[in-house]
């Protein structure tokens, strides 16, 4: 980038756009009105959804064995339980006896309930009275909330002993083939579609809603925030389900819960559960609504602040944790950071130019000697991101071989600038490599012909023709990227090891980088889009509170997933307190759709 300057308009930008959709689509009052059949009209802004009585109760008898798919960390290797998403879902054991399934609808015996009767509430809400069933009582209202949706909330009796969930089914749904587009987290976005009713738990991240937009307004169902309670949510705890797709394959925003499996969904006869839901409908697309919610129900905002030390103490901290080998997993013979974590016998890096820039800027010749030097050499020898030292070892496709470099176009146009001109092996390697395709990580490609590739070619060289080529590729990438929207996953290379948000998103980063050569509105205007898209990946619940919260409790520190042994014991460390907000997740992306549910170190 041209500096800092530039990331901060862009950054400021992106801000705005969020707070003027917050403003214009919050300003409209719900309202209530009852329908025929016991219906309720949902009306705001001149908008009308209906929403009916409708609710799904699933029951199982036994314990459906509520757990995760799992995914496949090296492109093309058989891994039992694997679904076409790569992607961890809460599946159950199928209640015809047949294995396991990720669609709910197949884990127990499935009741749709309708509301038998309806009456009017002193607040201006209604109140649904359903028929009693042999196994199970309901009752249901939906409210006006001042300032924010109304709220539909249910309480749910059995009578019978078993395992339940009770979702809400009665928002609208349409053809899928006839909307602009959809929102089911995390995946779910434009025109993607679940390929059956697939439940999103609380633990899989962004907000608790799916969102459906036709006709320039977008309509959905939100969990209601005090359903979900501070802490990290995972599959052990997740509380609900969230669901875009039903079984007759429309569009149709529900929610379920509890989430069958865990012990709650476990009921006795006579025992009882509440829930509560929130219809939405917004004049604008869904990432006006998506604000919308994050911003004026979950509270979402800009709560990190520098804390205990300056910036540049915390740049400082930060150094001496990478330049220490031990905490860092430097391994100096083999020029790269330990990823035993991953693969055994592994070692990985993917660019050169952080700790060649950290030297710079801290005018520090240690960080070159002892990291920005052999990572360089790392990279222009080796064939992969990731180096193989044990020869039995093959997971994410790694390399044993020396046919580098193993350096982006972009990564090498960039060395022989910051070295100013002083190593002209990098420039060769540029030039040479443009346009030959390369497996640099797992099986994903890099071309080197891409529009961000002749970008880095014109930084490199000042060829106005290159330039010209940068733009016409960003063009046809905008039509085909940014205008049409996805219907698929062909564009995130699951076969080969696509996993990461760059990989679901538009490259906005680049369009942004692309808008500072050419000052083209459009190339600025693709990058807010894919920005945008890239910003629902990350946590915006649940509500931080205004409390303290006490970490590392007992006085120890608990062991990594990754890194706990047999006999480990926890790491000794004081017990403190802290605002919850500097132990809150919120305005983070999970490392990768496959390993979202580990809770990775996302917080460093």
């Amino acid at each position: 980038m041209k500096g800092p300057r530039d990331l901060i308009r862009f950054a400021l930008l992106l801000a705005g756009f969020a707070t003027c959709a917050h403003a214009q689509s919050s300003t409209p009052q719900y309202r209530l009105s009852a329908a025929s059949g016991g219906a309720v009209a949902v009306e705001r802004g001149g908008k009308r959804a209906v929403y009916q009585p409708q609710f799904t109760v699933i029951r199982a008898e036994t314990d459906p064995k509520l757990g995760l798919s799992g995914f496949a960390s090296t492109p093309g290797e058989s891994v039992e339980g694997v679904n076409v998403e790569n992607y961890p879902l809460p599946r159950w054991r199928a209640a015809s006896g047949n294995g396991m399934t990720d669609i709910v609808y197949e884990a127990g015996s499935v009741t749709e309930i309708r509301a038998t009767d309806s009456r009017s509430l002193a607040d201006g809400g209604i109140a649904w009275t359903f028929a009693s069933n042999p196994h199970f009582t309901l009752e249901a209202d939906i409210r006006p909330v001042s300032g924010e949706p109304p709220r539909i909330s249910w309480t749910f009796t059995a009578r019978t002993p078993g395992w339940y969930t009770i979702g809400y089914t009665g928002g609208p749904g349409s053809d899928p083939a006839a909307v602009e587009g959809f929102l089911q987290p995390l995946i779910w976005q434009e025109k993607r579609f679940p390929r059956a009713p697939l439940l999103s738990a609380e633990s899989m991240g962004g907000l608790p809603l799916t969102l459906v937009t036709r006709d320039g307004v977008t309509h959905g169902l939100s969990v209601d925030p005090r359903e979900s309670p501070y802490r990290l949510p995972t599959i052990a705890n997740a509380r609900f389900g969230v669901m875009l797709r039903n079984p007759k394959g429309e569009a149709q925003p529900s929610a379920f819960a509890p989430l069958l499996g865990q012990t709650d969904s476990r009921f006795e006869a006579g025992q009882s559960a509440t829930f509560s839901v929130r219809p939405l409908l917004v004049s604008g697309d869904w990432y006006r609504a998506f604000t919308e919610v994050a911003r004026s129900l979950f509270g979402f905002a800009d709560i990190r602040q520098n804390v205990g030390q300056s910036l540049n103490a915390t740049i400082d901290a930060m150094t001496e944790f990478a330049m220490d080998d031990a905490h860092s997993g430097w391994d100096a013979d083999l020029r790269g950071f330990d990823y035993n974590t991953d693969v055994k016998g592994t070692v990985k890096v993917v660019s050169a130019l952080h700790p060649l820039a950290a030297s710079l800027v801290q005018d520090d010749p240690e960080i070159y000697r002892l990291r920005a030097l052999p990572i360089t050499e790392f990279l222009m020898s080796r064939t992969k991101y990731l180096y193989n030292a044990l020869p039995d070892e093959a997971g994410q496709n790694a390399a044993r071989d020396m046919k580098g470099p193993a350096a982006e176009v972009s990564e090498l146009a960039e060395l022989y600038q910051m070295s100013r001109g002083q190593s002209p092996v990098f420039r060769h390697y540029a030039l040479q490599l443009a346009g030959k395709p390369r497996q640099l990580n797992l099986l994903m490609v890099s071309d080197g012909a891409t529009f961000w590739d002749k970008l880095a070619l014109y930084r490199l060289t000042g060829d106005k023709a290159t330039l010209a080529e940068a733009r016409s590729l960003a063009d046809a990438y905008i039509k085909m990227r940014i205008d049409t929207p996805q219907r698929d996953f062909s564009d995130v290379h699951l076969d080969r090891g696509g996993q990461f948000w760059s990989d679901f998103a538009p490259r906005f980063v680049e369009l942004f980088e692309l808008w500072q050569e050419t000052n083209e509105p459009r190339y600025l205007n693709a990058a807010l889009t894919g920005a945008r898209r890239y910003a629902s990946y990350a946590w915006y619940f649940p509500t931080i509170p205004d409390v303290e919260v006490a970490v590392d409790r007992g006085g120890v520190a608990p062991i990594g997933l990754f890194t706990a042994k047999p006999g480990a014991t926890p790491i000794r460390t004081p017990e403190i307190t802290l605002p919850a907000w500097q132990v809150s997740q919120i305005g983070l992306t999970p490392e990768a759709h496959t390993t979202y549910d580990l809770n990775p170190g996302i917080f460093l």
